[in-house]
């Protein structure tokens, strides 16, 4: 085999106020013709820079040494000319979030029209044809008439599959796929896998696959190249890497797989939220007077008890229902039906009234950095709550902070720094934090672990455990990784499209699914 990328000796420096920041320290490796390389590793180990600098898509404070080969052009000192040539032609890129890298602006025919026109030549109807088989050749369904659509109007999976289309649109020889699964869910996740595989062993292609899901590498890779730091570590056939790793760092990547099970809930525990008939639908208005013509059922019909030390975990693709259901029983957005929180009916209560029972029940969300205000410091965020909600005489709000960041596993004298001089774990320990302090009875976990490395999600998992039992704390725990829900939850809810499919402990659900959709989500999730 001849290979299609030799990247030898690679260096990548960011200049930053007049230092020399390295990112990528000496990395070589090559991908033979249609072949396989997952690249792998944690959050700032290089994998992205190393895969940008393929073709200088780096900003202009980066400088790039070492050689990248590709079809006898050295990328690192090539013109304008011949990385336009390369770029989008010879290399294609997927990138982990469509919505961020499609033009919102312009419909999917404009965008894949621009991709072909430019590198191709085609003109007219011969483009309009390409596109339609493009579209249909990645699972778009009545893809002619979806020509028209801007991205909003389609769903993530969908979003990726017309990313998929635009980079396979001048049969590249070479495809880097950056994360490109990581914000889809299972069902999505496994078909977007399966079309890749498949379209690189129809036509021949090469890829380049970054990631830090293992069991995904083990699904779609030949060959991996582990990344810690800027620098290789370990590389090896796939099945080697996995069945005899000789680094400790890809020992621990692949030891750090969230298991284990909660603590049972003790038979006395009290019920802290209950739920009935709830239904959450939102008016569709059209015309001059805004009439109603119909509803978006977001959540129809929903039953669920929470007790003292239990959590429930909430599972479903996206659109089924599930954040929506956790913002009406937080008493975010209207409802119908009845939201019984510590014995208290909430449904029917105006915002004043809702006031005394917000510091029983709060919520960490999926981003921990988009969740916490970059203008404050730590310690300002973790006691905001306390400011609107007062503090006990006597009580001091700088001992409070730091007796709270440290039963999270945080260092209190770092109370006064800021969000962007923290680790992505560290930063949803603050956001645990920032919920704990107010000692409240129910949390809203939303995808809490999604956006984190396997080794984090390890060890926020644990967290969440450890302080559910410390405190007899009740989650609602919403998440479509399904091995970090069955490891935290006692009792599983299924939803798709607003309904409740199915309901009951975590190990019935697990071992013995009953809906057919129960069990495409477990297949999906499992298989790898």
């Amino acid at each position: 085999m001849s290979s299609v990328l030799d990247v030898t000796d690679l260096t990548v420096d960011f200049r930053q106020d007049g230092r020399r920041i390295p990112a990528v320290k000496g990395v070589s490796f090559a991908i033979e013709r249609g072949e396989t390389v997952a690249l792998v590793g944690e959050s700032g180990s290089g994998k992205s820079v190393t895969a940008l600098s393929t073709v200088q898509l780096l900003g202009d404070n980066a400088e790039v040494g070492g050689h990248v080969r590709f079809g006898g052009t050295d990328m690192v000192s090539a013109s304008d000319a011949q990385l336009r040539e390369v770029r989008g032609n010879g290399i294609s890129f997927i990138f982990q979030e469509p919505m961020t890298s499609l033009n919102p602006l312009h419909t999917l025919e404009k965008q894949l029209r621009e991709v072909i026109e430019l590198h191709q030549g085609l003109r007219g109807e011969a483009v309009r044809a390409r596109i339609i088989e493009l579209l249909q050749r990645v699972g778009i369904r009545e893809a002619e008439s979806r020509l028209t659509a801007y991205p909003h109007q389609l769903s993530g999976g969908q979003r990726q599959r017309v990313m998929i289309a635009m980079a396979l649109a001048n049969n590249p020889e070479l495809l880097i796929a950056d994360e490109p699964t990581t914000a889809l869910d299972v069902t999505i996740q496994a078909q977007i896998l399966d079309l890749l595989a498949e379209i690189k062993r129809d036509v021949g292609m090469s890829m380049l696959f970054i990631t830090h899901d293992l069991g995904i590498v083990r699904r779609i890779a030949d060959r991996v190249c582990v990344m810690k730091d800027g620098e290789i570590v370990e590389e090896g056939p796939v099945e080697q890497i996995f069945t005899s790793p000789e680094h400790p760092y890809t020992q621990m990547l692949l030891a750090a797989e969230t298991a284990g099970r909660p603590v049972p809930v003790p038979a006395e525990a009290k019920t802290i939220l209950q739920t009935e008939h709830l239904k959450i639908w939102f008016p569709i208005h059209q015309g001059l007077l805004k009439r109603t013509v119909g509803h978006v059922k977001a959540v129809n019909d929903a039953n669920l008890t929470v007790r003292a030390g239990e959590t429930l975990g909430v599972v479903g693709e996206s659109g089924s229902g599930k954040t929506t259901l956790a913002l009406a029983i937080l008493r975010l957005i209207d409802c119908e039906g009845r939201v019984v929180f510590l014995g208290n009916e909430i449904a029917d209560l105006t915002p004043r009234q809702m006031r005394p029972h917000r510091k029983e029940m709060q919520i960490v969300f999926q981003d921990p950095f988009g969740s916490l205000s970059p203008r404050m410091t730590v310690a300002e965020i973790i006691a905001e709550g306390l400011g609107v909600h007062g503090v006990e005489r006597g009580q001091n709000k700088r001992q409070m902070v730091a007796e709270i960041m440290a039963e999270v596993g945080l260092d209190p004298a770092t109370m006064d720094r800021y969000p962007h001089e923290f680790s992505g774990g560290q930063r949803q320990r603050i956001a645990v934090a920032r919920a704990l302090i107010l000692r409240p009875q129910l949390i809203v976990l939303d995808e809490p672990t999604s956006a984190l490395d396997m080794s984090v999600q390890v060890q926020i998992v644990q967290l969440l455990r450890d302080l559910q039992q410390r405190h007899g704390l009740a989650y609602l725990f919403i998440s479509h990784d399904l091995k970090v829900v069955r490891a935290l939850s006692h009792r599983i809810m299924v939803m798709k499209e607003g309904d409740v499919v199915e309901e009951g402990s975590a190990d019935a659900i697990f071992d013995a699914p009953q809906n057919d959709y129960t069990k495409a989500l477990m297949s999906a999730a499992f298989v790898r």
